[in-house]
């Protein structure tokens, strides 16, 4: 799709303030999308340039079925940490003891709050976000899981990535669309 530069701002804008309401002081969260044009039509080559290096170990995985169940399931976590705070500090007495320390069960119960159903603010939140990309992408994409090992033991290191992320990219021909979801406990 050609004409993505608008929604692609919109996105980003969408993706710094889901960020903003899911990231806490004990867990800041990376949300990133961009444009990137392939570099040797590789996605390896074309990663390891966007992040100018060298050594990293950048693997893909072409995701079968539909793209925007696995983006779901996968980036869920992303978009309803907000709940699970609301409820841990509005809850305090059910869920803590007097010396602070979680009760026996408080955090399964925090768990089942932020996957319950019936809090849509989530889901509406990742509707919108999987409308916004199926705008900039098209119906029936090619999705591929993006692995990147920053300090394979064999190499120099060059720099430190995240703690944990859930990367993808989509495969628009010239140029991969990239997907970033992350954060440090």
């Amino acid at each position: 799709m050609d004409n993505y530069r608008d929604r692609l701002i919109y996105l980003k804008g969408f993706l710094d303030s889901i960020s903003y309401l899911n990231t806490f002081d004990n867990d800041g969260k990376t949300y990133a999308v961009g444009m990137i044009e392939k570099v040797n039509a590789d996605f390896q080559d074309t990663l390891l340039a966007h992040f100018n290096k060298k050594n990293w170990l950048v693997t893909t995985t072409l995701i079968t079925g539909n793209w925007r169940e696995v983006l779901r399931k996968d980036l869920r976590p992303y978009f309803d940490q907000i709940i699970a705070e609301v409820f841990t500090k509005t809850n305090r007495t059910t869920l803590f003891d007097e010396r602070g320390h979680y009760k026996q069960g408080a955090k399964e119960l925090i768990e089942k709050v932020r996957l319950d159903n019936s809090f849509y603010v989530d889901h509406l939140l990742q509707q919108k976000f999987l409308d916004c990309l199926e705008q900039i992408v098209g119906s029936e994409p090619q999705l591929y899981r993006v692995e990147i090992d920053w300090q394979p033991s064999d190499k120099a290191f060059e720099g430190y990535y995240e703690g944990y992320c859930n990367d993808f990219l989509f495969d628009m021909g010239n140029q991969v669309l990239f997907l970033h979801f992350g954060g440090s406990d």
